[in-house]
């Protein structure tokens, strides 16, 4: 868990509500170890700062709270947040629970392709690797689509596609937005040239609507950012096959 209880509110609204509730830890305790990396404002020791902030880094931990799931030796494959509505122990561990099933699936598929080879061995590693967020796989398991790259270069399976498709959209969001700032130099024209390239659909295209809207708004063009948010709508009913609603 990666918060900061002396300046962040939702950080100590989820430790008060959820987190540090018996009856959580105790569920909690049963499948994880857990870890407070608690990078106060004040009081901190510097060494003990500075250790907080290479785990923020590893851990691409770009908003508090963060709550990373990860495998015993470390590798993530799953990220939640403080939500309102989720805010008891009960209604949080039903948010999470699904993270976990997929991080499970994750390990079993690959589990399964380790006894495998060629294009069953590939079809396996997607029916494990599809089971868990685009930018987690990229952030700690791009061995694995670099295996799968390899053992299945026809993109019989999508999944590899699919990915590619989903670093150039993240690649081109942290172009345009950067600490609360647009960069102008990003157009809609931009956005498009990826929708084409990668021939965007379900939560990719959204997410391309949302770029191209706030370009718009940016641009002083309120009509054509509703637009766009109105083509994102109208995208929400439908998804590609490696889609999980995470959007």
């Amino acid at each position: 868990v990666f918060g900061g209880s002396d300046w962040c509110l939702p950080c100590r609204m989820l430790n008060q509500m959820v987190l540090k509730k018996p009856e959580f830890e105790e569920k909690v305790k049963q499948q994880f170890v857990c870890v407070d990396i608690d990078d106060l404002a004040r009081g901190l020791d510097p060494d003990r700062k500075a250790r907080y902030a290479d785990l923020q880094e590893q851990y691409h931990v770009g908003s508090f709270p963060s709550v990373i799931l990860a495998t015993p030796d470390g590798l993530a494959y799953g990220w939640a947040t403080h939500i309102p509505s989720k805010g008891t122990p009960d209604k949080f561990w039903d948010h999470i629970h699904p993270l976990i099933a997929r991080g499970k699936a994750f390990r079993e598929g690959l589990d399964k392709s380790a006894k495998l080879t060629g294009i069953e061995k590939a079809k396996a590693m997607t029916e494990g690797m599809s089971q868990i967020r685009a930018d987690l796989l990229w952030n700690f398991h791009a061995d694995k689509i670099a295996e799968l790259r390899k053992l299945d270069p026809s993109n019989s399976t999508g999944l590899v596609s699919y990915l590619d498709a989903c670093k150039a959209v993240a690649d081109l969001e942290n172009s345009l937005a950067q600490d609360y700032k647009v960069n102008p130099d990003v157009k809609v024209a931009h956005v498009d040239a990826l929708v084409a390239k990668y021939r965007l659909k379900g939560e990719l295209l959204q997410r391309a609507e949302i770029m191209k809207a706030l370009i718009s708004v940016v641009e002083n063009r309120p009509a054509e950012a509703l637009a766009h948010l109105g083509k994102m709508i109208e995208e929400q009913d439908r998804r590609v096959v490696f889609d999980r609603g995470d959007f």
